[in-house]
């Protein structure tokens, strides 16, 4: 292979002998057999750089998207290949809390059916029900339907999973995507940029006094108006989960140092109030509820 590359002036990047041998192995053939079908491809890690030649028509190409730069490497992929398909890290894992973002997830997706010609989308999505239950439930739904209603998604959802507590707990998974989105205009396509292994971890950035107070309130309400047994055991995980991340909020922001902050990350909204939890209302207050394993976690009777 390194003696073909060689016969290329200048000789061919590990990228292009990748493509170069897709090129050669099948679409071809399958183009005679399967003239409707697609060969997809992973272009992640070297062979994410484009070849300097063209791909052949039936090859669907899926990108990587975690980073700002991604967004330009899918549009220019587009100049390759009429099906550029995508690949997101939605996680859950390597984040501390409440990562919510239903809009972003459906404008993410229906750009890929509507503009880029996407045959499929992958996601690694790894993290607890707690956390991350309503992510698994609107991107399969809106993977099945691009036009899909996320807020008709999240009223199912927390109709679904807290019964008589659906109201306070809609308002609450609202107010965590209205964080979110905070994050801007191309970084809400980006499931994965800063996570702490990669640079210092801004999660916590977009949070204000108002934000946990309202918040807080949600989860009061949901406790007193909860009514099944399922019900109470579902909500109380993610009540659990909250005063956990609560916690996290206040301690990442008096820790973070703002001099190691990338000149295009926000201020920390929470830096600027230094003396804000005193505000806080004590959780302690609230209702307690045992704890007990998500594995168990009773299934909902309702339709």
């Amino acid at each position: 292979m390194r003696r073909f590359a060689a016969t290329a002036d200048p000789p061919y990047t590990v990228s292009e002998r990748y493509w170069h041998w897709v090129n050669q192995v099948g679409p071809k053939e399958v183009a005679k057999t399967h003239p409707d079908k697609k060969i997809a491809t992973l272009a992640y890690g070297a062979p994410a750089a484009m070849p300097r030649f063209g791909l052949e028509k039936n090859i669907s190409v899926m990108v990587t998207v975690y980073l700002e730069n991604h967004l330009d490497l899918v549009r220019q992929w587009k100049k390759k290949t009429d099906s550029v398909s995508l690949y997101s890290f939605s996680y859950g894992n390597s984040f501390v809390g409440f990562r919510h973002f239903p809009h972003a997830m459906r404008d993410f997706l229906k750009w890929g059916h509507d503009e880029l010609g996407a045959i499929a989308h992958v996601s690694e999505v790894g993290g607890n029900w707690s956390f991350d239950g309503p992510k698994y439930r609107y991107m399969q739904e809106l993977m099945w339907n691009v036009n899909a209603d996320p807020d008709e998604i999240m009223r199912d959802y927390c109709r679904d999973w807290f019964g008589a507590a659906a109201q306070p707990m809609k308002a609450f998974w609202d107010r965590l995507e209205e964080v979110y989105e905070r994050r801007g205009a191309d970084r809400r396509f980006l499931g994965y940029q800063w996570v702490g292994w990669l640079e210092d971890h801004d999660e916590f950035d977009h949070y204000s006094i108002e934000d946990v107070s309202f918040l807080d309130k949600q989860i009061a309400a949901a406790e007193q108006a909860v009514g099944t047994k399922a019900d109470e055991f579902r909500l109380a995980r993610v009540a659990d989960a909250w005063k956990y991340y609560r916690t996290f909020l206040w301690a990442g922001s008096s820790t973070h140092s703002d001099t190691r902050r990338s000149s295009a990350r926000p201020p920390n909204r929470l830096n600027a109030q230094r003396n804000w939890h005193k505000s806080w209302p004590d959780s302690r207050t609230r209702k307690t509820h045992s704890r007990g394993s998500c594995a168990h976690i009773p299934t909902s009777t309702r339709s």
